[in-house]
């Protein structure tokens, strides 16, 4: 293995590598070919037996394994991963001896893997940290974090940074972990599960949505809230947008379960700010024993408090909603404002503290 002393990159004695654009560290194996125009980043393993065209961009810290050809007007970003006898093309209407052809430049973004003896179509490019599966050809742009197989190509589910599988709610195939999308990155979601005697809240994912959306268009429990479209559709998005503001550590809905596992309705904390949170979303199907709606209320206070570290709980009543006006006395709140249709009050934590124990024992729950 021959190392240039200068820029301190290692090419083995058998290549022929014609380009001095290389970076450091980089090491070329045998029987590679580099042409002049080639740019390669530092920290690169070129396998044996590829080959280097001149209109190329290689970045930094890139795996080429062997066989792989990598053609003119191709770009692989830093860390990218290209496996064995992966297929390249730059030309969509190939012709024998046609030196002049329109060129189709493909991108590989950062982080992304192409697996064994995959076919990129000429054109397209791969998202960052996307993964495509061995054997596949791609005949489609790739977003960031896809997950891609078959012949042609598609879309599957997605992967981590460190290539984790997650399928389409982002939750891990392997482990079971959820997973959501935060400033256009999937990270591991916050895993706040709130438990007691016969309930259990956990946050909302979109395959709740048909749930909720039963819930919160239901005439006589929806009367108290805010609307709500009657599309499923609708429903999925708001509840995809509101992960990106969960994911933001800015929100948080949850929907509660008795011991069964069977879901009886959800409630939110929203419009954070330095010292104080609302609680609000809440809605619950009749007919539960345990007062569930009233412990998830309890428990979600409890978590705005102590978990979330906030010192005042803001929260807005319908002024028609005579029962849980009656239940919110309990706790003495300060009545700030009201508008023609509600009240709007505040509690801070210590007399939420206070209160907490009398208004159980009062309604018979066990906290």
């Amino acid at each position: 293995m021959e190392g240039n002393k200068a820029i301190k990159y290692k090419v083995h004695p058998t290549a022929d590598v014609q380009s001095t654009k290389i970076g450091e560290n980089t090491t070329i194996w045998q029987y590679c070919v580099v042409l002049p125009g080639a740019i390669i980043g530092k920290n690169c393993n070129i396998n044996c037996h590829v080959f280097i065209e001149n209109d190329i961009v290689i970045g930094n810290n890139v795996t080429v394994k062997s066989g792989v050809q990598v053609w003119n007007g191709i770009t692989l970003e830093d860390n990218v991963f290209v496996g064995p006898n992966v297929t390249f093309t730059n030309d969509l209407y190939p012709r024998s001896k046609r030196n002049q052809f329109p060129l189709v430049r493909t991108v590989i973004k950062e982080g992304a893997s192409i697996g064994g003896n995959a076919s990129i179509l000429a054109g397209k490019t791969v998202g960052r940290y996307a993964l495509v599966g061995a054997g596949s050809v791609v005949t489609k742009n790739i977003k960031d974090f896809e997950l891609w197989v078959g012949n042609p190509a598609r879309h599957v589910g997605y992967v981590t940074k460190e290539g984790e599988i997650l399928d389409f709610d982002l939750k891990s195939k392997k482990t079971g972990k959820q997973f959501t999308w935060k400033n256009n990155t999937i990270v591991k979601r916050a895993d706040y599960k709130i438990t007691a005697k016969n309930i259990s809240m956990r946050l909302v994912e979109e395959s709740d949505a048909k749930f909720i959306l039963k819930l919160r268009t239901d005439k006589r429990l929806s009367q108290y809230i805010s609307p709500t479209s009657p599309k499923l559709e609708d429903q999925i998005n708001w509840i995809k947008k509101y992960r990106e503001r969960e994911a933001d550590q800015k929100e948080y809905y949850f929907l509660y379960e008795d011991s069964d596992k069977k879901p009886w309705g959800a409630i939110r904390l929203y419009n954070f700010s330095e010292e104080s949170f609302t609680i609000g979303s809440w809605v619950c199907y009749p007919g539960n024993t345990n007062n569930i709606a009233v412990r998830a209320w309890l428990l979600a206070v409890e978590f705005g408090f102590y978990t979330l570290k906030f010192n005042t709980c803001m929260l807005d009543v319908r002024k028609k909603n005579l029962y849980v006006l009656y239940y919110l006395k309990l706790f003495s709140p300060v009545l700030i404002k009201e508008d023609e249709l509600n009240y709007f009050f505040k509690f801070d934590r210590e007399t939420f503290l206070k209160k907490r124990d009398k208004v159980a024992r009062l309604l018979n729950i066990e906290l």
